[in-house]
């Protein structure tokens, strides 16, 4: 894709290379608070578990862009979707209509490997772009929910384990790979070698598993490197989706152990139809003002109920950076 005139006229679109990592690194931490070294992208980008496809935009030999295509297979139909991560633009280029240029590959790249749709969680900036591109539609917007007290309820008795390289408890693996009951609903699969990979080697952040009796749920300490405060996610869930008891269960020891290492307040995410959702009610979770929207471009005609939102189980998890 050339272009006529001015810096966009001058961009080189091909496949990432391993030798842009210090140079994606620097660019990166340059533009955001949030820090991530070399191992983090050579772990996202070119580890084969990642089962992503990176492009790069160059301009007179600078980088000038990346953007990344992640495979994602839907339960409980096997629906593949290809999902935008980590689309990033050095600050001059900004704002000259590079972002469209990598969705319009992204699609294309997309429709050859067969995917139903595109899709991508954005932050205010990039909805901003979406909303302005009419193939792609917003699914919903994902607010996150807070406690910042003392869960409401009693607890029960709960187990954390150290999500870590090496060899895992034959029960710990049984508990991910177990067929929890979901219903009709979308979600993003995680089979137990993409749960390892996730989790358990990730290379900046360190995850607990929290279990209570046959379901669990996975957290995250994550210090704000501006103001140093500690906050504490509840990334995933492995549970009944309509097992209202056993959810509050595993949400409540979540949060007691999230704020028993000295966590300011606990968040996670729980769309409006999900049974979740009130459960975190109940626990004293309230809505903030902080949101990702999720958007779709759907490339196969019959897979247009995809733009449902009321279809759609969704954690933090299924966005990288959390």
């Amino acid at each position: 894709m050339n272009h006529p005139s001015g810096i966009r006229g001058s961009l080189h679109f091909e496949a990432l290379k391993e030798e842009r990592l210090t140079e994606i690194a620097a660019a990166f931490n340059r533009s955001y608070a949030r820090q991530f070294n070399e191992n983090y992208f050579r772990w996202k980008i070119f580890d084969p578990q990642a089962q992503a496809q990176f492009f790069q935009a160059t301009s007179e030999g600078h980088l000038a862009g990346i953007c990344g295509i992640e495979l994602n297979e839907l339960g409980p139909q096997g629906i593949k979707i290809g999902q935008i991560v980590h689309i990033f633009l050095e600050e001059k280029f900004r704002g000259k209509g590079l972002v469209k240029d990598f969705l319009a590959r992204a699609c294309a790249q997309s429709r050859e490997r067969g995917f139903a749709a595109l899709s991508v969680f954005t932050n205010i900036n990039l909805a901003g772009v979406m909303a302005k591109m009419p193939d792609w539609k917003r699914v919903c917007t994902l607010s996150t929910m807070v406690l910042d007290r003392a869960p409401v309820g009693s607890g029960t008795v709960y187990e954390c384990i150290p999500l870590e390289e090496g060899p895992v408890p034959a029960a710990v693996r049984l508990l991910i790979e177990r067929s929890y009951n979901r219903g009709s609903w979308l979600w993003i699969k995680k089979d137990w070698d993409n749960f390892y990979w996730r989790f358990n080697r990730h290379p900046k952040y360190r995850y607990q598993l929290v279990t209570v009796a046959d379901a669990c749920c996975v957290i995250k300490l994550f210090c704000d490197p501006v103001t140093a405060k500690k906050f504490g996610d509840i990334v995933d869930y492995f549970a009944p989706e309509n097992d209202v008891e056993t959810l509050r269960q595993v949400f409540h020891a979540g949060a007691v152990e999230l704020l028993a290492r000295g966590c300011e307040s606990v968040t996670t995410w729980a769309l409006p139809h999900m049974p979740l959702r009130g459960v975190l009610a109940q626990l004293g979770f309230h809505e903030s003002a902080q949101q990702r929207e999720f958007w779709m471009h759907v490339l196969d005609s019959s897979r247009s109920s995809l733009l449902d939102e009321q279809q759609w189980r969704l954690v933090q998890a299924d966005v990288c950076v959390y």
